[in-house]
């Protein structure tokens, strides 16, 4: 199962900076989040200091997680950094090539007159964050979504407008096939062929 997390550069959510992970449930208290992360402050003040940021990070996951229900955050190794300590940290790169991460497939080729962008797009975007999380790159089937499409938004090979769509369709569908069990064909199928929901 995936999770997707939509984030907004809009400055009233500048907290929407954690990342989907351990539940609140898990990690309830500080001291065992510093143990989890490996957590080393040299000093009682700058602990302090951390405790105060963790708890409002901690306290304003929980809101959220009350407020939203397509998506949940959770606790990670950044929940001890203010918003602007995260952003300015000089951890973070400015720019990641996920060629070079291993996490992008071979280009494909849509072929004939299939009007499918809006299904490679989406396979794409789930191919990498699933090598990000898993450490597998496995090529998916956009001709699944092409064939099994749920919705009234994306219309096999007459086009699809938004890839938050397809997305649904997928967490619809209980996932989606490797490409290799459910290959391209460049056009829509009379039926989808591999549902996966019975």
């Amino acid at each position: 199962m995936f999770f997707i997390c939509y984030t907004s550069s809009s400055s009233s959510l500048r907290h929407d900076f954690s990342i989907v992970g351990y539940s609140t449930d898990d990690l309830n208290d500080f001291e065992s989040w510093i143990e989890t992360y490996g957590k080393n402050y040299k000093t009682d003040e700058e602990k302090n200091r951390r405790l105060e940021i963790f708890e409002e990070n901690k306290k304003y996951i929980d809101q959220r997680n009350k407020e939203i229900r397509s998506y949940s955050l959770g606790l990670n190794e950044f929940s001890d950094l203010s918003y602007d300590e995260f952003w300015n940290s000089e951890d973070l790169s400015e720019s990641v090539d996920w060629r070079m991460e291993e996490a992008v497939t071979e280009v494909k080729n849509q072929r004939y007159d299939c009007q499918s962008g809006w299904a490679f797009s989406a396979v794409a975007a789930v191919e990498g964050i699933n090598k990000i999380t898993t450490g597998k790159l496995v090529p998916l089937s956009a001709q699944q979504l092409i064939d099994c499409s749920l919705t009234d938004h994306n219309s096999g090979c007459n086009g699809g407008i938004f890839m938050n769509h397809a997305f649904s369709d997928i967490y619809s569908m209980d996932g989606i096939y490797p490409d290799e069990y459910y290959p391209y064909v460049g056009m829509k199928l009379k039926e989808c062929l591999h549902p996966m929901v019975t």
